[in-house]
């Protein structure tokens, strides 16, 4: 546009060549050729369980929840907006920023799906009398600034964990702001980047809240709003994640991607029981360059976690591409369907930046949400894939300098 512009000025704009006439670029093929998909078949992050014990995943760069059963299996042959075996809605074409779904939580009477994000909303699905989840109702707050974990009560009160304004947010069933408790601080009623939240099935419906800034679990006697005993500062460090109960079997789990584990505690006292799952080191063989961890171990830690009608632990394992599974004995059990499948070389989830090397003419291509950078021919053909999310690499790559 600016030679276009400039020529018809009367002038010559640097670079252009007087007399050439207007360009007119011709597309000659595109990269990859043919074209194969970049996604990875799973980013699990969010995980919640629905009244029948069955469990549901929130899929991160896919925009979508998904829904399994106890064994791992998908439910269902997927939605009308989203066809993927198992998938109960997607997000990709909603008139929303709000698209990769964070926190996930059920409310166990009516089964609506409440959604948060990292900005700056949760949004509530509802269930037809089809079956099907209608489109999103919008919860909103003008404190919210990073509204990414929820829960949903016995009375379908709905809680968020807002970990950048360090507050939990109230709101009744219809979405209506009641409250908010914490402020940001180490007192006993106040939080330092609230994470992971969970209820119990006390009658008094205690909150749970990982607070890694004060490296502890926060507990908040929902019917009263005042903070209880917290628990776990011996054991838990500053990268908190979810944290999950299992009301029958008497445990809370809290995903610590510091230790690189899930620390089990009992929920009545906060005494630590044990640590279940192991982080894959370097010296293991996690070098950031490949897909992925062994069973049982995270490239960088899990994400959320929910508890089955089995009382099974399920883990959003992101980075691995899968959710992984295990007894409250801390025994692995399955990922949920089998092996992770990593993103196909030569594939793009997300590509920003471009760059052409020098030395060979080649094309460089950023591949934001598969976290790493991608070479290839003037042709097309793939050269090479460099970098992982995991331990060793955690950024993702935008553009070029």
């Amino acid at each position: 546009a600016t030679v276009l512009m400039a020529a018809a000025a009367g002038a010559v704009a640097p670079g252009a060549v007087r007399g050439a006439g207007p360009l007119n670029p011709t597309q000659l093929s595109t990269t990859p050729t043919p074209f194969t998909s970049g996604h990875a078949g799973l980013y699990a992050w969010g995980a919640a369980t629905m009244p029948d014990g069955s469990v549901i995943i929130g899929d991160y760069w896919n925009h979508r929840v998904l829904h399994y059963d106890v064994n791992g299996n998908p439910i269902g042959t997927g939605a009308p907006n989203c066809s993927v075996p198992g998938c109960l809605f997607s997000m990709a074409s909603a008139p929303s920023i709000y698209q990769t779904p964070y926190g996930l939580a059920v409310d166990p009477n009516t089964k609506a799906i409440y959604v948060g994000f990292e900005c700056c909303a949760v949004e509530k699905f509802s269930l037809n009398s089809k079956g099907v989840y209608l489109s999103p109702k919008r919860i909103q707050h003008t404190g919210f600034s990073y509204p990414s974990r929820v829960a949903v009560g016995n009375d379908g009160t709905l809680y968020v964990s807002d970990m950048t304004a360090n507050k939990v947010f109230v709101f009744n069933s219809a979405g209506t702001y009641e409250k908010t408790w914490g402020s940001l601080g180490s007192g006993q009623n106040q939080l330092n980047g609230p994470t992971g939240i969970a209820l119990d099935q006390s009658t008094a419906q205690n909150l749970y809240i990982a607070d890694p800034g004060n490296k502890r679990i926060d507990v908040i006697n929902t019917s009263t709003g005042a903070f209880g005993t917290a628990f776990g500062t011996s054991h838990l460090g500053a990268d908190l994640r979810g944290v999950t109960i299992d009301a029958a079997g008497g445990f809370v789990y809290v995903v610590d991607d510091t230790s690189g584990t899930i620390h089990q505690f009992a929920l009545t006292g906060g005494a630590w029981i044990q640590d279940i799952g192991a982080p894959w080191t370097v010296s293991q063989g996690n070098t950031g360059r490949a897909c992925c961890a062994p069973t049982g171990q995270f490239a960088n830690g899990g994400r959320e976690a929910t508890v089955d009608g089995l009382g099974h632990l399920w883990v959003g394992d992101m980075p691995d591409y899968r959710v992984q599974v295990f007894s409250s004995s801390g025994a692995y059990l399955f990922s949920d369907s089998g092996s992770p499948v990593g993103p196909p070389n030569g594939g793009f989830d997300g590509p920003h930046g471009v760059a052409i090397d020098p030395n060979t003419g080649n094309l460089v291509v950023s591949d934001t949400y598969n976290f790493r950078i991608e070479e290839f021919t003037s042709t097309g053909t793939f050269q090479w894939a460099e970098g992982m999310r995991d331990s060793v690499s955690k950024t993702m790559p935008y553009g070029f300098n």
